[in-house]
């Protein structure tokens, strides 16, 4: 969209996951790989998985690399400059929900009915959360952020798990019947922070609500 002449440029992709980067940001499209430069305001490829890999997460890490996650597909290294792609480890079949990597460069993987774990970015485990080994709410995670060292978990019927780390404590906001101060929702799609320091939170169903501290 450019606001200066108030109209909007289509590339004929359709875009399954963003994320920002240095010079721009970078668009995953089905079994592709794009950059939009903000100097040139042109979409160039970057990458294609000739496997099929079907792109649903994309973070680029410090080293400058690119990690892309798949539903089914598991996990996909980059290389924006070499163009080489290669799988930092095997993820075992399990179906991606969500990924994550913190400040610390940790990588956090939800994985469907098994809740959540913590991988450093070459596969070593570092932790392990589920509604069988701890007060996690639900072991489908959708979405998660990082706020002042915590790591806020969106959940499918569990509403939002707030994790630290350092600790293994888990607070839960959720919905409470006849209390009007508890998150209206309990499945979360997507949740998403602001300059203010509040947290958007987007439902399964549709709308989203606002926490503040």
């Amino acid at each position: 969209y450019d606001r200066s002449s108030d109209s909007v440029s289509k590339f004929g992709i359709t875009g399954t996951a963003t994320c920002p980067c240095q010079d721009g940001f970078i668009v995953g499209a089905d079994s592709s790989l794009y950059l939009f430069d903000f100097k040139t305001m042109k979409l160039g490829l970057i990458a294609s998985f000739n496997d099929g890999f079907g792109v649903a997460f994309v973070t680029e890490l410090p080293d400058g690399n690119i990690l892309c996650g798949s539903y089914f597909d598991g996990l996909r290294v980059v290389n924006p400059v070499s163009k080489s792609i290669k799988t930092p480890f095997q993820t075992d079949g399990f179906y991606i929900t969500s990924m994550f990597v913190d400040p610390r460069g940790r990588l956090w993987l939800g994985l469907y009915n098994t809740g959540l774990k913590c991988f450093t970015l070459d596969g070593k485990p570092l932790a392990s959360y589920s509604t069988h080994n701890s007060d996690l709410s639900n072991d489908i995670i959708l979405s998660m952020l990082e706020k002042d060292g915590d790591l806020w978990v969106g959940t499918d019927g569990g509403g939002i798990c707030i994790i630290t780390p350092a600790t293994g404590n888990i607070r839960r906001l959720e919905n409470r019947v006849g209390d009007e101060n508890s998150i209206p929702y309990n499945s979360i799609m997507k949740i998403m922070p602001d300059t203010f320091g509040n947290i958007w939170a987007i439902r399964v169903r549709g709308g989203v609500f606002v926490i503040r501290d």
